[in-house]
């Protein structure tokens, strides 16, 4: 499992891309706080990273990807950890795993990284057990629904099975 410590560590790529990152949110912090009262141009931009200074969705998803690979695990198993990263020169740069949250809210709804970590164990051999015993939140069964309807209806306009449309899509991208 992760009794190793060498999954810490990152390699140049990841410390590019996270000093990439966080000197583009200082200069959209910047841009935004002098432009503002002028015009709202950066203000999308900047909603998207304030509260998340150092990273982005894109650096996760290859962050996930990674540490996936290196474990033989599905990226959504990844994804439902909680990493945090330590980016200091001096110190090197590296993940560090913290506490995990409650997966289940109050309302009993539970977080989707738990129900994707389930769907993607059952489809990697790694759960055996098709029972889920929590709740997804009605907005994440909406969204799902939604995007399944989607793909079904543009799996028909090009004459493929559902799994032949999910396949090209992920190959078109």
């Amino acid at each position: 499992m992760m009794t190793d410590d060498s999954w810490r560590e990152w390699d140049d790529a990841f410390t590019t891309a996270y000093i990439f990152n966080k000197k583009a949110h200082q200069l959209l912090e910047v841009r935004m706080g002098q432009d503002a009262p002028y015009h709202s141009l950066w203000n999308d931009g900047y909603a998207l990273v304030h509260g998340n200074p150092s990273f982005d969705a894109g650096f996760w998803i290859i962050t996930f990807s990674h540490l996936a690979q290196q474990f033989n695990v599905p990226i959504s198993w990844m994804a439902a950890l909680r990493f945090s990263a330590i980016a200091d020169p001096n110190s090197g740069y590296r993940w560090v795993l913290r506490q995990l949250p409650n997966f289940v809210e109050e309302e009993g709804g539970c977080n989707e990284s738990l129900w994707a970590a389930h769907l993607d164990g059952l489809k990697a051999g790694l759960i055996t057990n098709k029972e889920f015993p929590f709740q997804r939140r009605p907005e994440n069964e909406h969204i799902s629904t939604m995007a399944m309807s989607a793909a079904k209806q543009a799996a028909e306009s090009l004459d493929l099975s559902l799994s032949q449309y999910l396949i090209h899509l992920a190959d078109t991208t």
